[in-house]
């Protein structure tokens, strides 16, 4: 704490990455399974069951193929499930705070956007239903680079009109495509919703993040 104590008077923009940062995309992928699995049920009522015990918040495709194979079910249908589940929009899991955080770091003439490793096409209307999406100066996708390339940071006008980096912070949830490539710029760094404890720019939640914030700005 003491890290972002000595570094947040100097700070002019503030980025956020998107997904289990400001939003929990654990919890809406495992809503959108459990409503997908449900139309698919009449294949074999176990379908839901079994891809649930297998379930991990990754590689949700290879744990499809072996809930398919262990239920002995066509794999042809996997396309039409993964069809479906890509076409379906449900209302996101918005973090508790991010509202208050944002508005917080506003009222003290911060910049304030988004930098995501996601396709534009995909994140910008998930994007467009966070409660403080109006209060937001810019946004970067991953079309062209992705982090933990530094160049993902590059591409920011926001950035490039920074003589000192450290007027930068970056906010995000993975300390390895996050903060490593940030710190490596010689931005400031911010790691929140993670495991690891011991790092100092570490807060176990937005939550904490923001009642750090309030008492320092």
């Amino acid at each position: 704490m003491n890290y972002l104590k000595k570094k947040i008077g100097n700070i002019k923009i503030v980025a956020f990455d998107f997904d289990n940062t400001l939003v929990d995309e654990r919890k809406l992928l495992i809503q959108k399974w459990k409503i997908i699995l449900n139309d698919f049920l009449f294949i074999n009522k176990n379908l839901k069951k079994t891809f649930f015990e297998f379930y991990q918040p990754d590689n949700n495709k290879k744990i499809l193929d072996k809930t398919l194979s262990k239920l002995k079910i066509d794999n042809k249908i996997k396309y039409q499930i993964l069809n479906k589940f890509r076409k379906l929009k449900i209302k996101e899991f918005q973090i508790p705070k991010t509202h208050k955080l944002v508005k917080l770091l506003i009222s003290n003439k911060i910049k304030v956007g988004i930098m995501t490793n996601g396709i534009k096409d995909y994140q910008i209307t998930r994007i467009k239903q966070l409660s403080f999406y109006k209060y937001l100066n810019f946004f970067y996708f991953g079309d062209k680079f992705k982090k933990p390339n530094k160049k993902f940071f590059l591409q920011s006008k926001e950035f490039k009109s920074l003589k000192d980096p450290s007027n930068f912070l970056y906010i995000g949830n993975d300390y390895k495509n996050d903060i490593v490539p940030a710190k490596k710029l010689k931005m400031v760094v911010c790691l929140v919703n993670s495991p690891i404890m011991k790092k100092s720019c570490n807060f176990k939640s937005i939550d904490k993040l923001y009642n750090y914030l309030k008492k320092v700005l």
